[in-house]
């Protein structure tokens, strides 16, 4: 199991050197941002002492800076926008970011209207958020929805 877990985070770290260099080469591609914004929200989330190791080997993050960057791709990507914006909405709710988090999740679920998925996380948002009603209201909908 632990060589699993270290071929993956391997792997990770050489997407996203990949995809910085994508940007290096060329800064409009803006669906390279989506795998450097998940690397640095999720290397920025670690545990304290293994964030401190990440951060001696040269693979910190930066909440803030991971959030932009999906923002940015999720807006202006072509490929991953909608990837993009799936992840801002997990890591805004996560962040309790709830209004944020809504807002995603409600453009995705206008944009999407048959995928459930969309709509059953813009309900969960408004739950975590302390909503019930709308919570409610909108677990209903989905359902309703078939």
């Amino acid at each position: 199991m632990e060589r699993s877990w270290y071929a993956a985070l391997k792997s990770a770290w050489g997407a996203r050197r990949d995809h910085e260099e994508v940007l290096r080469l060329a800064p409009g591609y803006t669906d390279a941002k989506t795998v450097v914004g998940v690397h640095e929200y999720v290397a920025a989330s670690l545990p304290f002492f293994i964030k401190v190791l990440a951060q001696l080997t040269g693979h910190g993050g930066s909440k803030e800076k991971g959030l932009g960057y999906l923002v940015d791709a999720g807006m202006h990507g072509k490929e991953t926008s909608v990837d993009a914006r799936v992840l801002l909405s997990v890591f805004l709710r996560r962040e309790q970011r709830f209004s944020d988090a809504l807002e995603v999740a409600h453009g995705l679920s206008r944009s999407y209207p048959r995928n459930f998925l969309f709509a059953l996380e813009e309900a969960n948002i408004l739950n975590a958020a302390g909503r019930g009603p709308e919570a409610i209201a909108a677990y209903r909908k989905v359902l309703a929805a078939g």
